[in-house]
């Protein structure tokens, strides 16, 4: 019965990663526009960074998943965001592996940084180099970072095909 957990978490993850994977298209756009010296009004702005913190946003979600399944549930206290996503970037003897590389953890740090920035002050206060900086560093590291939620799915099916669960 394990297995069916296994499995289910795994298409949970991957179903996530789509929908997160439309939001990188949406970030390619921005960073077009962002190398061809495109002019961005205050709205333009506030989209890029609605963009990234919807791609953490989404990431986040699929910790969740992870930590409910596997960790036991998601730390408890105020830090709880920053303690989940550190968890992720840690193996767990005879639990999992680390779900994220420590490079990947570095840059999510700085998008959740901004995604808590973010919800906490006006649009109009938004840094638009940072904003830039940050939707370039998705487009070139983004990429990294769903091959690595991917391939912890594909090693949960495998664990799934191979054991009574992980």
């Amino acid at each position: 019965m394990k297995e069916v957990r296994t499995y289910t978490l795994a298409s949970e993850i991957e179903e996530e990663v789509k929908k997160i994977r439309e939001l990188f298209v949406e970030n390619a756009m921005v960073c077009r526009m962002i190398e061809e010296g495109e002019e961005f009004d205050f709205l333009d702005s506030r989209g890029q960074s609605a963009i990234i913190h919807d791609i953490y946003t989404g990431l986040e979600k699929v910790f969740k998943k992870i930590a409910n399944d596997l960790n036991g549930g998601i730390p408890p206290g105020e830090d709880w965001h920053y303690r989940l996503l550190h968890q992720m970037s840690l193996e767990i003897k005879g639990v999992r592996p680390a779900v994220v590389s420590k490079e990947s953890y570095s840059l999510l740090k700085k998008l959740l940084a901004f995604r808590h920035l973010f919800r906490n002050i006006y649009g109009f206060e938004l840094d638009k180099e940072r904003v830039d900086e940050l939707n370039i560093t998705i487009q070139d590291k983004g990429d990294k970072i769903i091959k690595e939620i991917i391939d912890f799915a594909n090693l949960l099916r495998r664990r799934g095909e191979n054991e009574e669960g992980i």
